[in-house]
């Protein structure tokens, strides 16, 4: 079987790590870039048009492209070059530049997996990682499809689900309550949590936890802090309760998390 796709970089980034000015330099991207999206500040500028950056958004950059950003941001990412020209027409170059997932545990997933899948045969073994990133390109196009036929019911409602969002990203690490954040986006708690589930396809309380999740994810690859020090920092009731959502959602402990990420970055 011939080689599909040439793999260039992937992993976990964060801007601050590596600009200190609000904007990153103007650059042309040299191969696709599928970028998931964890925090809810940013924008990226792509052939001049504008895309904020929201907790759930995927950037999909094509070759040759006028790529920059601004503020602070993270994301999962991975950066390659599609091999098989008629592949590349029919699976990629029909992406749009933005999307929005309604279940980042899934997309996130699809992702990671191609980058530990790397961490674990190499590039020795490349088949594998192709598998991971077909799959991904797979669910990417299953997304493109259900989003053109999805129903918009509560489409005028999306900025007060922002709103609520905001919120979370600025207190995670205070406890939430469900009024609390319904208070925020203008709706009644019932009526929130309805609108909330069918625009971002999860519950406030799993979108938290997801939220606590990432933030303990990057505290644990770019920072030397205890667990117990970055449990209570991300809004966990205990160092015990972070490890059993880390093996619950993530299949793996915070510790092995660190230990293979920093090994990936």
């Amino acid at each position: 079987m011939e080689q599909l796709f040439d793999f260039h970089k992937m992993g976990f980034y964060d801007s601050a790590l590596y600009f200190k000015k609000k904007k990153t330099p103007l650059r042309r991207t040299q191969s696709y870039e599928i970028e998931l999206y964890v925090t809810e500040r940013g924008i990226s500028y792509i052939d001049e048009n504008k895309y904020p950056h929201k907790m759930g958004n995927i950037l999909v950059c094509r070759p040759g492209m006028l790529r920059q950003s601004e503020q602070r941001f993270a994301c999962y990412y991975i950066h390659f070059t599609c091999l098989d020209r008629v592949f590349e027409q029919k699976y990629l170059r029909n992406l749009p530049v933005c999307m929005r997932t309604p279940d980042f545990e899934k997309m996130r997933t699809c992702i990671t997996d191609v980058a530990e899948c790397m961490a674990t045969e190499g590039k020795e073994n490349l088949f594998y990682v192709s598998v991971k990133l077909l799959n991904l390109i797979c669910a990417l196009n299953k997304l493109q499809n259900q989003q053109c036929n999805e129903n918009t019911k509560y489409y005028n409602l999306r900025q007060n689900i922002y709103q609520a969002q905001a919120f979370i990203q600025k207190h995670f690490s205070e406890k939430i309550l469900l009024e609390q954040i319904a208070k925020e986006a203008h709706l009644s708690p019932n009526y929130f949590l309805a609108v909330f589930k069918s625009l971002n396809g999860t519950t406030p309380n799993r979108y938290i936890t997801q939220v606590r999740l990432n933030e303990a994810k990057k505290r644990l690859v770019n920072t030397a802090d205890s667990m117990e020090k970055i449990a209570e920092y991300c809004g966990f009731d205990s160092q015990a309760y972070m490890c059993y959502v880390f093996k619950k959602i993530l299949k793996i402990s915070p510790k092995a998390y660190r230990d293979l990420y920093r090994k990936i970055l």
